[in-house]
C-alpha cells in the first residue's frame, strides 16, 4: 500500500507518533494532579510547541547537512560543511581551513555518541522491566480464569482439544511469571523486529503501535465518559483493599504546584518525556529528502498535534476520573482483572515493544561510532608508541658511531702530529 511505503507522508508520522506515544502515558493522569486541569494543559502546550521547533530544525538540519544520526549532524554543523557521500571523514578535513574547528567538531561528536549511548542502554532495560510489568499480571490472570471456565462450562473437561489449548495456556501463562523470562522473550521479539534491513518490520509495526496507544486513549476516556463513576474514598478497613476510588473535587490551578517549583518540573519531565523521539528524527530524513518544506512542516504538526490531543485526553480523563486519589500509574486505581484494563495492558505491551525497536537505531549507530573512536585511539596511541621506540633505538644506535667517528678523528689527529714530530730532523729544526 502507498501509505504504508517507507516514503510516505503518514508513515513517518506514525514512525514519530509510535516512537512517542507509550512513553509515560500512564503517568499523567498524576501530572494533572500535581498541576491542576488548566495549568496541566497550559505545560503540556508549552512544550509541545517547543519540541515541534526542535524537532523541525532537527529535520532541516538534517536535510542540509545530507547525515544519518544526532552525531553526524552535530560534527557537521561545527565544520559548516555538508557531508559528502561516500567519502571518508580525513578527506573531508583537509579542505578545512580551522584545524581548531576539526578539533572541536571531533570531541563534541565523540560526546554525543557516548552520552546517546548511555541514554540507550539506559531507557531499553526500563522499557524492558515495564513490559514485563505489564505481561506478568496477564500470566497471573489467565491462571485464575482457565480453571473457572471448566466449571462454567462443563463440557469442555471432555473435549480433547480443549484440554490441549488448557494446557497449552497455563504453560505458557506459568512460564512467564517470572520477570527475567519476560525480559528475554521480549529480547526475542525486539531482535527479530530489528534483523530486517532498514528496519523495514519496525516500520511497519509502528502502524499498530499507534492504534494501540489510540486504543489505550479510548478506554480511558471511556472510563471517564461512563456513568459507572468510582465512589468516594472511605477511611476504613473495607477501603484499605482497593484504589478504585476517588476523592476531593477537580483543580483548575493547583496553587501549590506553583509555590513547589519542583512539582512543575517533574510534570515537565513527565510530558516531554513523552515527546521523546528526537533520537530518530534524523535517520528518517534519509526517506524525506525529496519532500518540500511544506510538506515536512506538515509532519511536525501532525505529529505533535496528535501527540497533545493523546496526552490531553489521557491525562484529563484519568485525573477526573479519580481526581486527589489519582496513582502514579493509573492502571493501578482500577481493578486488575478488569477485561478493559486487560486490553490496555496488551495495547501499552504492543506500543512499547516497538518503542524499544526504536531506541535500537541509534543504539547502533552510537555503539559502533564508539567502538570506532576507541579503535582509532588505541591505534593511534600504538603507532605513537612504536615511533617513540623507533626514536629511542635510533639514538641509542647512533650513539656508538658517534663514539667511532670521534675515536677515528683523534687517531688521525695523533698520527699527523706524530708524522709533524718525525719530519722535524729532516727541516733541521732542532
Amino acid at each position: 500500500m502507498s501509505i504504508l511505503r517507507k516514503d510516505s507522508f503518514f508513515s513517518i508520522c506514525f514512525l514519530l507518533i509510535s516512537a512517542a506515544t507509550g512513553m509515560g502515558v500512564l503517568t499523567l493522569p498524576w501530572a494533572f494532579r500535581q498541576t491542576g486541569l488548566f495549568l496541566g494543559i497550559i505545560v503540556l502546550l508549552y512544550w509541545s510547541i517547543l519540541c515541534s521547533t526542535t524537532i523541525y530544525f532537527l529535520i532541516m538540519g538534517g536535510l542540509h547537512y545530507k547525515v544519518s544520526n544526532i552525531t553526524e549532524l552535530m560534527y557537521y554543523s561545527i565544520l559548516g560543511e555538508a557531508k559528502i557521500e561516500n567519502t571518508p571523514i580525513e578527506a573531508e578535513l583537509s579542505s578545512v581551513g580551522s584545524k581548531k574547528r576539526v578539533k572541536i567538531a571531533s570531541k563534541v561528536a565523540v560526546l554525543c555518541d557516548v552520552l546517546i549511548l548511555f541514554d540507550c542502554l539506559f531507557i531499553i532495560p526500563c522499557l524492558l522491566i515495564f513490559l514485563s510489568d505489564f505481561l506478568i499480571p496477564i500470566n497471573i490472570l489467565v491462571q485464575q480464569e482457565l480453571p473457572k471456565l471448566s466449571i462454567r462450562y462443563p463440557g469442555l473437561e471432555k473435549s480433547s482439544l480443549a484440554k490441549l489449548f488448557y494446557n497449552l495456556f497455563f504453560s505458557i501463562s506459568l512460564f512467564f511469571t517470572e520477570r527475567y523470562r519476560c525480559i528475554i522473550f521480549f529480547c526475542v521479539i525486539v531482535f527479530l523486529l530489528c534483523i530486517p534491513n532498514n528496519f523495514s518490520a519496525v516500520k511497519l509495526v509502528s502502524v499498530l503501535s499507534v492504534f494501540s496507544s489510540v486504543s489505550t486513549a479510548i478506554i480511558i476516556i471511556y472510563f471517564g465518559l461512563s456513568s459507572n463513576q468510582p465512589p468516594e474514598c472511605q477511611s476504613g478497613i473495607m477501603a484499605a483493599n482497593t484504589n478504585f476510588c476517588r476523592e476531593g473535587k477537580i483543580e483548575l490551578f493547583n496553587y501549590n504546584s506553583i509555590r513547589e517549583f519542583w512539582k512543575i518540573t517533574s510534570v515537565s519531565n513527565i510530558i516531554l518525556f513523552s515527546h521523546f523521539c528526537h533520537l530518530i528524527l534524523i535517520p528518517t530524513t534519509k526517506n524525506i529528502h525529496h519532500m518540500s518544506t511544506r510538506k515536512i512542516k506538515g509532519i511536525v504538526i501532525t505529529f505533535v498535534s496528535a501527540i497533545f490531543i493523546f496526552n490531553c485526553s489521557v491525562g484529563i480523563s484519568g485525573y477526573s476520573i479519580f481526581r486527589s486519589n489519582t496513582l502514579p500509574n493509573i492502571i493501578s486505581n482500577f481493578a486488575y482483572n478488569d477485561p478493559l484494563i486487560v486490553l490496555v495492558r496488551v495495547y501499552l505491551t504492543l506500543s512499547l515493544t516497538v518503542t524499544v525497536c526504536m531506541e535500537i537505531i541509534p543504539l547502533i549507530d552510537s555503539f559502533s561510532s564508539t567502538v570506532m573512536f576507541l579503535f582509532k585511539s588505541i591505534g593511534s596511541l600504538i603507532d605513537k608508541r612504536k615511533s617513540e621506540i623507533e626514536i629511542t633505538s635510533s639514538i641509542k644506535n647512533s650513539e656508538p658511531n658517534l663514539t667511532a667517528d670521534e675515536e677515528t678523528n683523534s687517531n688521525q689527529c695523533t698520527s699527523t702530529l706524530a708524522s709533524t714530530v718525525n719530519l722535524t730532523p729532516y727541516f733541521g729544526i732542532n
